[in-house]
């Protein structure tokens, strides 16, 4: 058991669906001849993303958003292990303590951090699907202009949806001016669209996924080249 977060890509990954490449390890198999055998194995590419799998996380009522360490970054076998620990470190910060009393009312004994080491697939659209927000579907949806995903300086599209997934409003965030990686400005000011066919594709990926769980789902996905790739499945919480 790798815990929800694993877990959850892992059955999907029994059922089919697309999943990015990668490996999750335990506290107890941090080797580094381990891991750089897992990642020629498992990530063909020289991009990768390190997220937390712990055993807190992602429940009904606590998701930990944004409290444990994603690290995004290009192969090079030293930095892989430093980053590595960093995100195992991260299940001892500082705000948990409090982020627990104040949700539930008391502090969570023995956490315990897995890490899932994954390919960071270059996309073309990604983000986020919730099955049930104040009885509304809701996709948001930002396409690629050369910067990692976890950055709020983008475009992206917000599609409202009723629970026949017919579309009630749409919303836009146009940045008129963005950086690469290098920052350099880019211009890129236009509304994001998505081909209908795609749209669609994502729809039914969403459908047979709720079906699965059978719970409110938060999906984050990506596509590559007409590909759907599943990123994370769990439980909608408000916290």
């Amino acid at each position: 058991m790798f815990w929800w977060k694993a877990d959850n890509l892992n059955y999907l990954y029994q059922k089919w669906f697309n999943i990015a490449n990668g490996f999750c390890i335990s506290s107890h198999s941090i080797d580094k001849k381990l891991i750089e055998e897992y990642y020629e194995r498992f990530i063909i590419s020289d991009k990768y993303i390190i997220r937390s799998s712990a055993n807190c996380e992602d429940w009904k009522k606590l998701s930990y958003a944004w409290m444990f360490k994603s690290i995004e970054w290009k192969y090079k076998n030293w930095l892989l292990h430093n980053n590595i620990k960093k995100v195992f470190d991260s299940i001892n910060n500082s705000f948990l303590d409090m982020y627990e009393k104040n949700i539930i009312g008391k502090i969570i004994k023995n956490r315990k951090m897995n890490v899932l080491i994954q390919e960071y697939i270059v996309w073309d659209y990604s983000w986020v699907y919730l099955s049930n927000i104040n009885d509304e579907r809701v996709l948001w949806i930002i396409k690629w202009w050369n910067k990692l995903l976890v950055d709020w300086q983008v475009n992206w599209i917000n599609i409202y949806m009723n629970k026949n997934f017919k579309i009630i409003k749409q919303e836009y965030n146009i940045q008129e001016k963005i950086l690469d990686w290098n920052f350099n400005i880019l211009e890129y000011n236009k509304k994001v669209i998505i081909e209908n066919k795609l749209f669609l594709n994502l729809i039914k990926e969403f459908i047979k996924i709720e079906k699965i769980f059978n719970f409110d789902v938060d999906i984050e996905w990506t596509i590559k080249e007409d590909k759907i790739y599943i990123l994370q499945v769990r439980p909608i919480t408000i916290n």
